[in-house]
């Protein structure tokens, strides 16, 4: 199966990184910071994701965004086992993400499930849960493991669900949209493969929902 899927993700809600990214400006919000040890790695994370950022954001280098991010991802391994969870699922997913364009799958895939077993601990980001299974059903759907990528697709647009639910009841506007145009990218690409598998009137009607949306 041709790589369209893994190529078509926006991941609208996955923020680049631009000018200080190297900071941790909400390090005292976190409930699981961790302790001096897990700040010293962040002294390493912040830079190492910093780059990785660039490297996507500039699209141009393929190769140099894998090497980077994989790099990131392996500083964010240092971070102590329930400590800085929203760290380790951004590192991880950026890694298999990266590593996905750049055609190396079967890493990829080793790095998506190391963002979904994070996502499946008390992370409080809905949001970044969604992404983490909307990126590794891309990864399976490229490898061909489309029954995977499905179920990993419909667990995404749960996690869209809640962080929109979320969003509106806290009246956090900041990213609401981003969460809305995430939203429907999933269900695009999840119509992708429900054609894939046969599937026209489910596909069909998940690309209605996504033309309501917002």
């Amino acid at each position: 199966m041709r790589s369209f899927i893994v190529l078509s993700l926006t991941f609208a809600s996955m923020i680049f990184c631009g000018s200080g990214c190297a900071q941790d400006p909400l390090a005292d919000l976190y409930k699981n910071a961790g302790n001096a040890s897990d700040q010293k790695v962040a002294e390493l994370y912040f830079p190492a994701m910093q780059k990785c950022g660039d490297a996507l954001f500039a699209k141009s280098k393929p190769s140099l965004a894998a090497d980077l991010c994989r790099d990131a991802a392996k500083i964010a391994q240092g971070f102590s086992p329930d400590a800085r969870l929203v760290e380790k699922l951004d590192a991880y997913g950026r890694a298999g993400f990266a590593l996905a364009q750049n055609g190396e799958l079967k890493e990829a895939l080793t790095w998506a499930n190391k963002a979904v077993e994070v996502a499946k601990q008390e992370t409080d980001d809905d949001n970044g849960s969604s992404v983490a299974y909307a990126r590794r059903g891309a990864i399976e759907a490229t490898a061909g493991d489309l029954a995977a990528a499905d179920q990993d697709m419909n667990i995404a647009e749960e996690f869209d669900r809640k962080a929109i639910a979320w969003a509106k009841q806290a009246k956090f506007f900041t990213h609401i949209d981003d969460y809305f145009r995430g939203y429907a990218q999933d269900l695009r690409d999840h119509a992708a493969v429900l054609k894939k598998m046969n599937r026209p009137e489910e596909a069909k009607k998940k690309l209605d929902e996504a033309a309501r949306i917002h």
